[in-house]
């Protein structure tokens, strides 16, 4: 399968451009025509485009001037220069102004599609990389399944589903690794040598999320200076994570449910729909059926996106992954620390055990993280460790549990238990509970909380 790539022909010569036009079709790429250099003005004005394939004459124009003007409207935007033979000077000059390459009249077919795969490839490999150094600091980026049975029961579905092209729902509460899995799903999958995307739904304004996640057209909106492809388009041969999925507004919802139904996503502003090609996993910490039922999330999108539910216990209920998960955190942190603390003592194993973590994994990683600072030696002790780890829970701040109510009271719980213990400082909460800021602080708006 090709890499989707956008490709511009510009030719005069209406009979050499609808061939082309059919060629290119034909093998995948989506294609756009100008039959000269005004036309094709516009359309580097309206649409993102990766390639143009340009005659080196087009009318009184030339394909010199399609590359400057390319170069104003789209940085990124590659150039192939189709020439005669007596115009190689011009041809010389194209490569020196940043044509990639350069065919000679007749044009082979097989030829230019070589030289087109070679600039998808290199295109793909760039958008990777990008994405990659996007993750590079994400302290998501691991994975450590556990070892207890419920775990053991999470690893099995996780095998089952990742060979297989259907979205997947995980569920759990915040810091229960949600991100971790969904990149172990795609790294077990076909798509694992594509892209991996995450767009936390919750840190997106209203008024931008359709055109991150779906992209736009230039002039599409104020401040759409350029055409921009959307989250969908970047995750292109791989997959993308829609996280806090149900922070996501009603409004969106519909083009969300479209997206997933026809495989097709239209830019904000376009009249066009393109053709997608990525693995959709999906991730929540709230119960969308009590959503549902407040009218907040669409039934028929929860049905879309539920094929296969995964739920990730808390910490709390998986004693036995708490020593080895502080283990992993304490090699990890130690190493990028430059401190070589190996040991934990038995001392502080067992207040690492017996405490309840409303911040699940995250929580424990900070701990963690704050104790390799603290310590001065090779052993990781009591000492080292915050004082609420050892103190009773304050009044009214309750622990949540399976059985303490609603979803929405274990949230309050949480929130409230995690609000205390950071001092009421929500840039150092919202870290642990594994969510932004702007979140966050509607939560608290939400549930009459104070923090600072």
């Amino acid at each position: 399968m090709n890499t989707p790539l956008t490709i511009l022909v510009v030719d005069d010569d209406r009979g050499v451009a609808k061939s082309l036009y059919l060629h290119l079709s034909h093998q995948g790429y989506d294609t756009l025509v100008a039959y000269s250099y005004e036309q094709a003005c516009k359309k580097l004005e309206e649409n993102p485009v990766d390639l143009i394939l340009s005659d080196l004459r087009i009318g009184p124009r030339t394909g010199i001037e399609v590359i400057r003007h390319a170069r104003m409207e789209q940085k990124d935007c590659d150039v192939i220069i189709i020439t005669a033979f007596g115009d190689m000077e011009t041809a010389i000059e194209a490569l020196k102004l940043g044509a990639k390459d350069y065919l000679i009249k007749p044009l082979n077919i097989d030829e230019l599609l070589l030289k087109i795969e070679t600039i998808a490839k290199g295109k793909s490999l760039s958008r990777t990389v990008e994405l990659l150094k996007r993750e590079i600091d994400d302290p998501s980026a691991r994975i450590f399944l556990g070892k207890g049975r419920q775990m053991q029961e999470v690893k099995r579905m996780v095998s089952q589903v990742a060979s297989t092209d259907a979205p997947v729902l995980i569920e759990g509460e915040s810091g229960t690794g949600k991100n971790v899995y969904a990149r172990y799903i795609h790294s077990l999958s076909e798509r694992s040598d594509g892209p991996f995307v995450a767009v936390n739904c919750g840190a997106l304004p209203e008024n931008i999320i359709e055109s991150e996640l779906f992209g736009h057209r230039k002039g599409a909106f104020t401040g759409a200076i350029d055409s921009r492809r959307g989250l969908f388009e970047q995750a292109a041969g791989g997959s993308i994570l829609l996280d806090e999925i149900s922070e996501m507004p009603l409004s969106s919802q519909p083009k969300l449910l479209h997206v997933l139904e026809q495989g097709q996503v239209r830019r904000v502003g376009d009249e066009r729909e393109i053709s997608l090609d990525c693995r959709v996993l999906i991730a929540t910490n709230r119960d969308l059926v009590s959503h549902i039922e407040k009218g907040a999330f669409r039934q028929d999108l929860y049905y879309r996106i539920a094929v296969f539910r995964i739920v990730l216990p808390p910490l709390r209920e998986r004693p036995e992954d708490v020593i080895p998960l502080a283990q992993h955190f304490l090699i990890k942190h130690g190493k990028a620390m430059r401190r070589e603390v190996t040991v934990i003592n038995k001392d502080a194993e067992k207040i690492l055990k017996s405490y309840s973590y409303p911040g699940n994994i995250r929580e424990l990683e900070n701990i963690v993280q704050r104790a390799i600072i603290l310590c001065n030696d090779h052993t990781l002790k009591p000492e080292h460790l915050p004082m609420h780890l050892t103190e009773p829970a304050p009044r009214g701040a309750g622990t949540p549990t399976p059985q303490s109510g609603s979803l929405e009271e274990m949230e309050l719980a949480h929130i409230k238990s995690v609000l205390q213990n950071c001092d009421g400082n929500v840039m150092r909460a919202s870290k642990i509970l594994g969510i932004a800021r702007s979140s966050l602080w509607r939560k608290m708006k939400k549930y009459e909380l104070k923090g600072k």
